[in-house]
């Protein structure tokens, strides 16, 4: 196995290496605190989608437009801490209430009268 060049001059911590007491749990701690980087686009998995996303997720299943966006807290039976509620109209003159998750983009609930007429067909 082979060392690195300074391996001899980089100094070893410990918890004699610091003022005070300090135990291997807290300099581990820091290091399960950071956010994970699990999204294809290399965006943090804790920032949420742009509105523009979520828009697109609810067109690509429902005819119409966008009346109203706003970002809310999610609610604990839909797994999720951060939902987009947008208000859709469609083609007929009815609005649908949309919650589109907003972290992952995965569409959570959509209730309103004339849901099934305004769906697009399954592609």
């Amino acid at each position: 196995m082979r060392s690195l060049p300074n391996a001899k001059a980089m100094p070893r911590l410990s918890s004699s290496s610091f003022p005070c007491r300090v135990s291997r749990r807290a300099l581990v701690t820091p290091v399960l605190a950071l956010p994970f980087f699990g999204s294809a686009s290399g965006r943090a998995a804790t920032e949420p989608l742009p509105l523009s996303e979520a828009v697109a997720r609810v067109a690509e299943r429902y005819e119409g437009r966008l009346l109203d966006a706003r970002l809310t807290p999610g609610r604990t039976p839909e797994g999720t801490d951060l939902v987009y509620e947008l208000r859709w109209l469609t083609p007929a003159g009815d609005v649908l209430r949309a919650r589109v998750d907003a972290r992952t983009g995965d569409m959570v609930e959509v209730d309103g009268p004339g849901q099934f007429a305004a769906q697009r067909p399954a592609r």
